[in-house]
C-alpha cells in the first residue's frame, strides 16, 4: 500500500485528497515503524507530499522532521537507499520557503547530516547525491516563525 501510495502522490489531486483524508498523519505516525522496507516507502511518500508547498507546510505542522532525523541517525551505513530517502525529504522541506524551521529541529538535522556526511564513505551515484544533499541540509538556516494555516 505504501508503494502504491508513492505511486499516486506524483499527482497533485491525489496529495490533496491524501492530506483532506489526514493519510499524512498515519504515515508521520508510521515513521517509527520497524519494518525497513514500509518506511522506505513511507519516505516515498513523504518526498512527493514535501515538494508541493501546501503539503509540506502540513508536514510541518506534523513535526515529521524529528522522527526524520532520528531516521537518518539511526539508519545503517550501507543502507544508502534509505538514508537518500530520509534526505529528500528533509531537503524539499528545507527548500520550500514557506515551512518554518526551529533552531533546534534545524541544529538537530543539521548535526545529524553532519554525522552521517563524515561515516558515510559508500561509493556509486546514491551515495553521490547523498552527500549533495547532506551538504545541502548542513547549510540550512533556519526560518520562521510563520504562521501556519489550519486545516
Amino acid at each position: 500500500a505504501a508503494r502504491a501510495l508513492g505511486n499516486i502522490t506524483r499527482h497533485a489531486d491525489a496529495r490533496g485528497i491524501l492530506v483532506q483524508l489526514r493519510v499524512d498523519e498515519v504515515l508521520g505516525i508510521l515513521l517509527g515503524h520497524t519494518n525497513r522496507d514500509l518506511v522506505f516507502y513511507l519516505c516515498g511518500v513523504l518526498v512527493n507530499l514535501a515538494a508541493d508547498p501546501p503539503c509540506a507546510r502540513r508536514l510541518a505542522q506534523l513535526k515529521v522532521v524529528p522522527k526524520l532525523v532520528e531516521l537518518l541517525e539511526d539508519a545503517p551505513l550501507e543502507d544508502t537507499e534509505l538514508a537518500l530517502c530520509a534526505c529528500k525529504v528533509l531537503a524539499n522541506l528545507s527548500l520550500d520557503p514557506s515551512v518554518p524551521w526551529a533552531p533546534a529541529e534545524l541544529a538537530a538535522m543539521q548535526r545529524a547530516a553532519g554525522e552521517v556526511r563524515d561515516r558515510h564513505s559508500a561509493e556509486g551515484d546514491d551515495a553521490r547525491q547523498l552527500q549533495d544533499l547532506l551538504q545541502h541540509l548542513s547549510a540550512a538556516r533556519p526560518r520562521g516563525p510563520t504562521e501556519l494555516p489550519s486545516d
